[in-house]
């Protein structure tokens, strides 16, 4: 198999699309969400970072395939992180938790969170500690994931 996702004809029969919509080539946030989505077990959770475009671009089926994951139960939460945290771009970012299960699972202390989808906003965290950079204090990080986590177990989430 070719490692250029230009090379999409090969590619457009591939197990890990499981029957969803071929991503689109020129941009392989979806290939890769997509693949990591095939390689969950049956509980399991995955986590990325991609650009906030990803939340919201419709271009060549993108839309499609986030809806699908949503329909699918498949999106858990997801968190718009404030811009100038990394070094090599200024862009703003996202992470993605994907989860193949939102049904309750006493042994993990998860409630049930079907029909549920957590959005954080946190793009007016942190501070600047340069005039091009940005960074998330452990509070500031603490205080994300509590969020989720009170979320996703139903002890103490506020919204």
């Amino acid at each position: 198999m070719k490692t250029d996702w230009r090379a999409a004809d090969e590619l457009t029969k591939d197990s890990r699309w499981d029957g969803d919509e071929t991503p689109p080539t020129g941009n392989a946030n979806y290939a890769w969400i997509l693949h990591m989505v095939s390689k969950l077990s049956v509980h399991g959770v995955a986590g990325f970072v991609l650009d906030n475009g990803s939340m919201s671009t419709n271009t060549t089926g993108e839309g499609t395939i986030r809806q699908k994951l949503v329909e699918n139960e498949m999106v858990d939460c997801m968190i718009a992180l404030p811009d100038q945290l990394f070094y090599t771009t200024q862009i703003p970012v996202c992470l993605w938790f994907l989860t193949k299960s939102k049904k309750a699972e006493a042994k993990r202390g998860y409630r049930n969170r079907e029909g549920e989808t957590l959005f954080i906003d946190a793009r007016q965290i942190g501070s600047m500690i340069s005039r091009t950079q940005k960074e998330l204090t452990d509070t500031d990080i603490t205080r994300i994931a509590g969020t989720y986590h009170a979320w996703r177990s139903d002890t103490t989430y506020t919204d």
